[in-house]
């Protein structure tokens, strides 16, 4: 309620009072209005709508959260685009050996023209296994069996907010998919005259040796050294630790560091050395120090299929033909949750909007409005100092009671 003084009593004077107390209320509207259009919002600070601001902020996070969320899906999205391009290729690489493998059971083909085509076929799948090796996100295998979680909501809890993908529920090497061919390969270990030991080193058992329970994924490297007529073979690992060597390929490997010794070296005949499943070593019979050089001629062997004939290619066809189904199976699925996460990002990205629909009538300013509001606001500012202008002059009349 405004208060009125009397205009007589003039040594305070409650007219120019009640009239500073309005400008200073309508100043304050409308710096309060200028400041909601300088700054588009109707809350400025808490002290303005304390539950709206409060309201406000809340719905801020949760708008936020929704949008990393939509982030969130666009990187699994693309980590499936990543996948999906890594079991196309292997599927179009596995049509392709289908194709080679019919060609393969025609008895049309002479022996040599099934070696070419097996040559062929063992390229085919080292691709495969390239792929596999190759298709990563982040460093990590995708098509490994390996699955992932993403947060696709903006909440705590992960049954409403996460979503678990299989991007492969098993690896799909060619070994995993069981499409190997069956290879044969060699190396040779030489000795010069006067040697006493000499070596190979770098063989690789992944690419070599996987098929094989016996030797560990790794490169290796095998010494043979000789006192006289004796020979001693040892094998290492990458990380030089000896390697058990299994003479009767019964045993598995396990690191040991046992030696094989072949002794007397005095036959005609040269003396073979099993030195793993799949792995072959022969060794001179005659070897003496001085002697011109001898080769140690190794052989080692992958297990896989075979396409020696038409019988042979006919059931390789089939192990093709079940992979093809396996990968179809795999591909499918990953179509699935991209197609999942394409409706998802939808879903989340509307009410994504309606969070900030909801947080923009609480705090951003009605422009229109306020701009009224500015205008009323600045009127009454010119008024409110016009009066108390008129306030100050009103006790002058005094003046006149005082000169008569």
């Amino acid at each position: 309620m405004a208060s009125f003084g009397d205009l007589s009593r003039i040594r305070t004077n409650i007219g120019a009072f009640s009239a500073l107390n309005t400008m200073n209320v309508i100043n304050k509207a409308l710096a309060k209005a200028q400041l909601q259009l300088a700054t588009g919002k109707r809350i400025n600070s808490a002290g303005d709508d304390p539950a709206g601001y409060s309201i406000a902020k809340e719905m801020e996070g949760k708008a936020l959260r929704y949008g990393q969320a939509l982030n969130n899906i666009g990187d699994g999205g693309n980590l499936l685009t990543t996948a999906e391009s890594g079991i196309t290729c292997i599927k179009d690489i596995l049509i392709q050996m289908s194709v080679k493998t019919i060609q393969a059971a025609s008895d049309t083909l002479a022996s040599e023209d099934r070696d070419k085509i097996k040559v062929e076929l063992e390229q085919l799948t080292a691709e495969i296994n390239d792929i596999v090796a190759q298709t990563q996100w982040r460093d990590t295998k995708l098509l490994t069996a390996y699955s992932v979680t993403l947060w696709v909501g903006p909440e705590e809890i992960a049954a409403d907010n996460s979503m678990g993908l299989t991007i492969s529920a098993q690896s799909l090497t060619a070994t995993a998919i069981d499409v190997d061919v069956e290879t044969v390969g060699a190396a040779t270990v030489t000795f010069a005259p006067g040697a006493t030991s000499s070596e190979i080193t770098g063989l690789n058992v992944e690419s070599v040796w996987s098929a094989y329970t016996e030797l560990a994924s790794d490169n290796y490297r095998i010494r043979v050294t000789r006192q006289a007529t004796t020979v001693t073979v040892k094998m290492w690992d990458s990380n030089n630790n000896t390697v058990d060597i299994d003479a009767d390929n019964t045993s598995v490997t396990t690191g040991l560091s046992t030696l094989m010794e072949i002794t007397g070296l005095t036959a005609t005949e040269p003396v073979g050395v099993d030195l793993g499943r799949g792995f072959g070593f022969t060794v001179p019979a005659t070897f003496v120090a001085g002697d011109s050089p001898h080769d140690m001629n190794t052989v080692y062997t992958r297990a896989g299929h075979s396409v020696s004939d038409a019988s042979n290619a006919a059931a390789y066809l089939v192990k093709v033909k079940a992979a093809l189904v396996l990968v179809d199976t795999e591909l499918a699925r990953v179509g699935s949750y991209e197609e999942r996460l394409s409706i998802k990002e939808d879903c989340v990205a509307s009410r994504e909007t309606d969070v900030w629909a909801a947080y923009s009538r609480i705090m951003d300013a009605d422009m229109a409005k306020t701009q009224l509001d500015v205008t009323k606001y600045t009127i009454l500012q010119q008024s409110a100092v016009a009066g108390l202008a008129q306030a100050n002059v009103a006790p002058s009349f005094i003046l006149g009671l005082l000169g008569g």
